[in-house]
């Protein structure tokens, strides 16, 4: 804690959490010039940041929207605070309203918040590419492509060095995945059926 040269009204120490969420949260321009305007009024008032959210802990809600991302949650409160802490051990999930209910102070909620928001969004991006890529190693691994006869003339596009690696990528994954050879049930029921013809 800093030493407090003129303790600031509860008002004022509002508007220094404002401009604190601010640094941490607005727009590349904003979050500049509100942590240097942070800093100076710190400095005026003899104050650090944790100085502004000291006090009693509120009970605070974050969201996911699928069994992943609760995992991911709980994966991160883990390696925030630790399994032995009092903010894993006292949150709380429902899975019927997709939410965690943690009690933490103002400044672990933001700063807790943020490092969630991050992974958050980079598991979903790291998702998504694995979706496709897997997408693409199983059309492959399981041969579904145009049954079409191709043209003799048709262009053969070169695989530049990025789809190549792409398509190395989507081998690794096509060898992983078993092959179950697609019976269709109307072939497979007519050649039982002459089977017990035949009998």
């Amino acid at each position: 804690m800093g030493t407090i040269v003129n303790k600031p009204e509860e008002r004022i120490m509002d508007q220094l959490r404002k401009i604190a969420a601010l640094a941490e949260r607005g727009c590349m321009g904003e979050m500049a010039m509100a942590r240097s305007m942070l800093e100076r009024k710190l400095k005026e008032y003899g104050l650090t940041v944790e100085d502004l959210y000291e006090g009693s802990k509120k009970t605070r809600t974050f969201r996911f929207s699928n069994s992943f991302e609760r995992r991911l949650l709980v994966n991160t409160l883990l390696h925030y605070f630790g399994s032995k802490s009092d903010e894993f051990k006292g949150a709380t999930v429902s899975r019927r309203r997709k939410a965690v209910y943690v009690d933490l102070t103002d400044l672990d909620y933001i700063e807790f918040g943020n490092e969630y928001g991050y992974y958050r969004k980079a598991f979903a991006r790291e998702l998504k590419r694995t979706n496709e890529a897997f997408l693409v190693a199983f059309v492959n691994r399981f041969d579904l492509f145009d049954i079409s006869p191709r043209e003799k003339d048709a262009p053969t596009d070169e695989l530049s060095p990025e789809d190549l690696a792409r398509a190395l990528e989507m081998l690794g994954i096509a060898r992983t995945i078993k092959a179950y050879p697609y019976r269709k049930e109307i072939a497979a029921f007519k050649t039982a059926n002459r089977q017990e013809d035949a009998i």
